[in-house]
């Protein structure tokens, strides 16, 4: 079921965080302190993975369905949509990252 801008609006702060699930894995976690966040819940591989997208009020309903849907392309093509990727790599070219291949380009970046 669809979250609806009063629901959100409403979300009053608990002892503990809970959430309200919207569709298609988004849903809004709602802090003891009032901070209510907008994180989408995926899985790539079979490993469940979190990613946030922003913060209530400054990430209206509207545009964190606008970044849920861009981040599942995402997963859809084995990417994480992880803020901390950046570079948007696969499992796979992650895997061929080595202390040597960094090394290497980092040396190549100092000698310049």
């Amino acid at each position: 079921m669809s979250l609806g801008e009063l629901a959100i609006k409403n979300a009053k702060p608990n002892t503990k965080a809970y959430w309200l699930k919207d569709d298609h894995g988004l849903y809004l976690e709602i802090h003891p302190t009032g901070k209510k966040v907008w994180k989408l819940r995926y899985w790539i591989s079979g490993k469940e993975g979190k990613v946030k997208l922003g913060e209530y009020p400054l990430t209206s309903l509207k545009e964190a369905r606008v970044k849920r849907d861009e981040a599942r392309k995402l997963v859809e093509e084995g990417i994480k949509p992880s803020p901390q990727n950046k570079q948007n790599l696969t499992d796979e070219e992650i895997k061929k990252i080595t202390f040597a291949s960094l090394s290497k380009e980092w040396f190549e970046l100092k000698r310049q």
